[in-house]
């Protein structure tokens, strides 16, 4: 799908509430092949934050999540939007600055948020630069663990929702950090081969149309050749 730009807002709904942040929004653009699944996310952060680094308060890991429901949704049927609920867990593909790497981390509500180092198949890169950070994450469209985690198939709406923290905000945790709605993910089929194949079996119907009529020519001139002798 094309980049597209998604607006977030401070967490004010659930304790500890974070009533102002510098991270306004993510630009998030998503590809697919036959196996697999890429998310590319853009966000400006003024700092990067890594914990122990200031000596004004505590700080916390730069991250950002991409939230899916662990289960298959039924119509309009969506998880609580603050990270599941008992009845409906989210995965949470949670990227971090620092060590820089992605994880699984599977909710049933914000206070259940505990990210281990599961990476749950998830290939992840990112960096920080010039006061904006750029960062992948891969995984396989379907896993072995169909009933439990996220899967992927063309042609289907998948919700994904994205949730963010600044660190040097005191932003951590379940509670303090950006979050935003549920949106719909579709995966549309890969582009026909089919044009491809014909242009190149016209460009060769046009080679042999060439090259016979070089040949009927070649031949025509003969034949004249000989009668004028």
């Amino acid at each position: 799908m094309p980049a597209n730009y998604y607006p977030l807002v401070p967490q004010v709904i659930e304790k500890p509430r974070l009533f102002w942040s510098l991270l306004f929004g993510v630009e998030i653009q998503a590809m697919h092949n036959d196996e697999e699944i890429a998310f590319r996310l853009v966000w400006d952060d003024r700092t990067e934050s890594k914990p122990g680094e200031s000596e004004a308060g505590e700080t916390f890991v730069d991250a950002i999540a991409l939230q899916f429901p662990s289960r298959p949704t039924v119509g309009m049927e969506r998880p609580y939007f603050l990270m599941g609920d008992p009845q409906h867990p989210t995965d949470l593909w949670y990227w971090r600055n620092d060590p820089g790497t992605a994880v699984r981390v599977q909710t049933t509500g914000s206070s259940t948020f505990k990210p281990g180092d599961d990476a749950g198949g998830i290939e992840s890169q990112g960096r920080f630069d010039n006061g904006q950070y750029r960062v992948v994450m891969k995984r396989a469209l379907r896993t072995a663990k169909a009933d439990e985690e996220v899967q992927f198939a063309v042609g289907q709406f998948v919700p994904f929702s994205i949730t963010a923290w600044d660190g040097s905000n005191g932003e951590h945790g379940g509670g303090k950090r950006v979050v935003m709605a549920w949106y719909n993910l579709y995966l549309e089929p890969q582009p026909s081969k089919a044009p491809i194949y014909l242009m190149l079996a016209g460009i060769a119907l046009g080679v042999v149309l060439e090259f016979s009529a070089l040949y009927v020519t070649k031949k025509n001139h003969a034949a004249r050749a000989r009668e004028r002798s």
